[in-house]
């Protein structure tokens, strides 16, 4: 069922005086919200409401608005911002495992995966509750869950699994609404997912193209809309995390530079001692005021008991280890002016947070990455760099900190591998994601445009996370970093939303100014 309000009573019944993302980063004022409520269930559910947004569609071209979709307010960045229509996909989630019927005939007989077609505006909390109580686990995602799944994809949401890749890079299939008549079921050509009866069973053209399909993978909102996507999941796995300080690896106390070093060339296992084909997920943290002193390394690592497959329950509830991102606020908007506060501030959190023992271990990966609290406070960017280049990269980023900062903050390191993704973060072979989180001051983001203007001063090509903060992204930026690639966005682009009208309503005044 289709709903529509005005801006004013969407905000009454959400209890809010203006609209605002989750974090608190971006504050706007859509003409209309547009929300979908469930009739029916399961399948029937999922078709109705592919029907009822070809149909908002349609009339937001008539109506000549632009219309975009909400997801679940996660974006740091204001990629899902509009003065027109705003699509709210988060009241129709729904889940369906693929049968083997459905896939095809070299998919359909891998016993160790399974494929479940989800939603569009499905969380990825709700996601990790449903399928680990089925004994089976998404592969990576962020390091938190309250993303819808369709703009985790969208904006290229990335994890630790460097033997997996990010997000998007779990996606095998994408349903999208590309103009009020049509929706694709779009597939790579070179791994066909489906049986080819599954995509017209629901009303869908079935394409099987490697570009679109690569194209949809990260569609920054802006390649029409995406009402499902299937993801490739395997047994449940258990994970034991393994910290250590950067003075107390089992590889031997290292300065950060030689830590940075081991990063680079991707030497995780002698870092923490355990086989390369055991970790799952690893990241290093860092303060910027002293990384010598202060810097951990944490190894999600796989382990032996329960065994794989064994089902599990996971809430998604906030784990409470995070720092108070209101405190942090305040705290940030004084510091500056204490000599060694914001180191000082750093190293207090950090210790709070990754000096402690790990307690509940093994989890599976919905126990471990689950709703982290920031409702205001807090802003982060990630770059991603060739890891051939990080030890540049991070000795430009650590001394643009240590020189002018006057805020706390924390530079975190995490490992991708490359993606056939067309406009993906992590565009290199092995791409490492730089993190740097603050509180949400003017400081913050001028040091993190500071860092950004000094990386490019020292020719270390980086892109950037699309949903978190990307303020000193420009249109040379995006063409130099991604060359071709916003050539083949915009074909791609012209193929899927052939009609002007549809192109004109899906469009978005940020993406339009960067490709």
């Amino acid at each position: 069922m289709i709903n529509r309000v005005t801006l004013a009573d969407y905000l009454t019944r959400i209890g809010q005086p203006d609209f605002k993302n989750v974090h608190g980063t971006v504050t706007f004022a859509p003409e209309q919200v547009v929300s979908l409520q469930p009739e029916g269930a399961g399948g029937d559910r999922y078709q109705q409401t592919v029907r009822d947004v070809t149909r908002v569609l349609g009339d937001a071209v008539a109506a000549g608005k632009q219309l975009r979709c909400l997801g679940r307010r996660w974006s740091i960045s204001p990629i899902a911002t509009t003065d027109g229509w705003l699509l709210d996909l988060s009241d129709v989630s729904t889940l369906k495992w693929l049968a083997r019927d459905d896939l095809s005939a070299a998919i359909s007989v891998r016993r160790d995966l399974a494929h479940v077609l989800v939603a569009g505006g499905t969380s990825i909390r709700w996601i990790n509750w449903a399928i680990h109580r089925a004994g089976w686990s998404i592969q990576t995602s962020g390091a938190s869950n309250g993303q819808a799944v369709a703009g985790a994809m969208a904006t290229g949401t990335h994890g630790s699994s460097f033997h997996v890749g990010a997000f998007h890079d779990t996606v095998v299939a994408i349903h999208v609404v590309v103009s009020p008549a049509e929706h694709w079921w779009v597939e790579p050509a070179s791994a066909p997912l489906t049986a080819d009866g599954f995509a017209p069973a629901l009303g869908a053209k079935l394409v099987r193209d490697d570009e679109l399909f690569s194209a949809l993978q990260t569609s920054l909102g802006s390649l029409g809309i995406v009402v499902g996507v299937v993801l490739r999941c395997v047994p449940n796995f258990w994970l034991d995390l393994k910290r250590y300080p950067i003075g107390g690896l089992p590889a031997g106390a290292l300065s950060s530079s030689q830590l940075i070093d081991r990063l680079s060339s991707w030497q995780f296992d002698t870092l923490v001692g355990v086989p390369l084909d055991r970790i799952w997920h690893l990241d290093a943290v860092f303060n910027p005021f002293s990384p010598d002193a202060q810097a951990y390394v944490s190894a999600y690592v796989l382990a032996d008991n329960p065994a794989r497959g064994t089902p599990a329950e996971v809430t998604g509830e906030h784990r409470g280890d995070e720092w108070n991102p209101d405190m942090l606020q305040l705290v940030s908007r004084f510091i500056g002016v204490v000599p060694g506060g914001p180191g000082l501030v750093t190293g207090a959190g950090l210790k709070t947070e990754y000096a402690k023992a790990v307690t509940d271990t093994p989890r599976v990966w919905g126990g471990w990455f689950a709703q982290q609290d920031l409702p205001g406070g807090a802003v982060g960017v990630s770059l991603g760099v060739d890891c051939r280049q990080l030890g540049q990269a991070m000795a430009t980023i650590l001394e643009t900190v240590r020189t002018t900062s006057s805020v706390p903050c924390v530079v975190a390191t995490r490992f991708v591998p490359g993606s056939k993704s067309i406009l993906p973060m992590n565009i290199f072979d092995r791409t490492c994601m730089i993190d740097m989180d603050g509180a949400n001051v003017p400081t913050m983001t001028d040091l993190i445009a500071e860092c950004c203007r000094r990386l490019e001063a020292a020719q270390v090509p980086f892109t950037m996370h699309w949903g978190k903060w990307i303020g000193c992204q420009t249109r040379a930026h995006v063409a130099a970093v991604y060359g071709d690639r916003v050539t083949r966005w915009r074909a791609a682009r012209g193929r899927l939303l052939a009609d002007t009208g549809v192109a004109g309503a899906l469009s978005s005044p940020l993406i339009d100014a960067l490709l």
